[in-house]
């Protein structure tokens, strides 16, 4: 290996790691601020491309602001044209975009009181997000502490709080990264990797109503991801079907990323699960940090949602894309 390809490679490296690192941090506080929306294209070099997979191309954005706080969306969740996003520094974003692709202020606010703790930023990266329904609860996964905490709807209130105990041994750096609501009412929570092995199963757990309620049952799986890759975020189709986003970092510094579709019949203790490629983001598609996935419906099409995580870093983008399913 070239001595500067070494080089760059660690230094790369370093600035990842620093974007995760438990610094010191100001406390993310409440204020609306204003966001750009600049469109990019699915394939910069083919402009006209439309299709990727199993998806047509709406349209996306790279969304910037003048804005120390904004940044590193985790998970994501859209319901006609409203956005609740979730960043890991603890905040959660309010937002619309029209049809014309003009966006709202973004209204930022703490994850409040209750909801992991404040000085360092891992105490509240917050890398997972699933709503029931428009207008509920919402229920958060802290990663490093593994733990659920539930919101209440306008998320202005900590309701519950708790580490299952069968996510009380995943790793505190891969841990809580993804969750979705089935259809059949139970919730799916993803770890990023296995605590002993990269390359082994991830963990699952499946609770059977709201986990931060001790009453509720829980019952573990494994989920397999494509080789290489590692589950970020899932989200449940109309149909019960579950879309799980998985990424890759390679160097000297690209990104790629797999979705993948699950039959809800492979969800019960257990299992190994396993989806079917849907779409595969390599360059020459646009790539970046991709880590939240939502599902929006609507009387003529069902949507799907991708958004990435900046890391608060220049070489990286929040993009937000917009794809119909047509499968």
């Amino acid at each position: 290996m070239p001595r500067a390809f070494l080089i760059l490679s660690v230094i790369l490296l370093g600035l990842l790691a620093r974007s995760d690192t438990v610094a010191p941090r100001q406390p993310v506080k409440m204020e609306l601020i204003s966001i750009t929306l600049s469109p990019v294209n699915l394939n910069a070099d083919r402009p006209a491309q439309k299709r990727v997979g199993k998806l047509e191309w709406v349209g996306g954005w790279h969304l910037r602001a003048k804005h120390a706080r904004f940044g590193g969306i985790s998970a994501l969740f859209a319901d006609k044209g409203q956005f609740t996003a979730l960043s890991d520094l603890g905040a959660l974003y309010t937002f619309s975009i029209d049809s014309a692709g003009k966006a709202s202020p973004v209204a930022i606010a703490p994850l409040p009181e209750g909801c992991g703790k404040r000085r360092y930023k891992s105490d509240q990266d917050s890398e997972s997000l699933a709503r029931a329904a428009p207008g509920g609860p919402i229920w958060l996964g802290l990663e490093v502490w593994n733990q659920i905490c539930r919101l209440s709807a306008d998320a202005k209130r900590h309701e519950a709080i708790l580490t299952p105990k069968a996510m009380s041994r995943w790793s505190h750096k891969n841990g809580a990264e993804a969750m979705t609501w089935l259809k059949d009412g139970r919730l799916a929570v993803f770890a990023e990797s296995d605590p002993k092995s990269a390359a082994a199963p991830k963990p699952v757990a499946l609770f059977s109503g709201d986990p931060t309620d001790r009453g509720t049952k829980v019952e573990t799986a494994r989920y397999l991801s494509p080789n290489g890759f590692r589950p970020v975020d899932a989200a449940t189709l109309p149909d019960g079907r579950v879309l799980i986003l998985n990424r890759r970092f390679g160097l000297p510094y690209n990104w790629a990323a797999v979705l993948v579709m699950v039959d809800p019949g492979q969800f019960h203790a257990g299992a190994t699960i396993k989806g079917k490629e849907f779409a595969r983001f390599v360059p020459p598609l646009i790539t970046d940090n991709f880590e939240a996935i939502a599902v929006e419906t609507t009387k003529d099409a069902t949507h799907i949602w991708i958004a990435s995580d900046d890391n608060f870093m220049f070489l990286q983008r929040n993009l937000l894309l917009k794809f119909k399913l047509i499968d």
